[in-house]
């Protein structure tokens, strides 16, 4: 029985492959030569930290997806990889889409700035005070 196929190990495509008999107690899983490499949008969404709606989005634009015979879209594993890289290392995603850290970045510039017009006049009307206690 050793080296015989005997069936799949479960039905799911992302997991498919096929159980080889090594002995009775013990099988080892062999991947599916089509899908190797190529990663779902859950797990595209899971490993950029994205949701799947934003792994949609990015379809197209830097995600360029192959549909498989199910009509299931399956991304480059290093294409995904790429991506995640340059994410982490601050670049904006194209399409208006951000990171968290650009969005968190933009929204306290935004603060910083408002809070340094406060300042300025707050300022202006404190010299104003003073020059009239003079």
């Amino acid at each position: 029985m050793v080296g015989r196929i005997v069936g799949r190990t479960t039905s799911h495509p992302a997991r498919a492959g096929i159980v080889v008999a090594t002995t009775s107690a013990l099988s080892i899983r062999v991947p599916r030569a089509h899908h190797a490499g190529m990663l779902t949008r859950s797990q595209v969404a899971r490993r950029l930290g994205k949701s799947v709606a934003t792994v949609r989005r990015l379809e197209g634009i830097v995600l360029h997806p192959k549909t498989d015979r199910r009509g299931t879209k399956r991304f480059d594993a290093h294409e995904v990889e790429a991506l995640r890289r340059d994410v982490d290392h601050g670049r904006r995603l194209p399409n208006g889409l951000q990171t968290r850290h650009d969005a968190m970045s933009d929204l306290i510039q935004k603060d910083l700035n408002n809070l340094r017009q406060r300042v300025g006049a707050i300022e202006n009307a404190l010299v104003a005070l003073l020059e009239g206690l003079r």
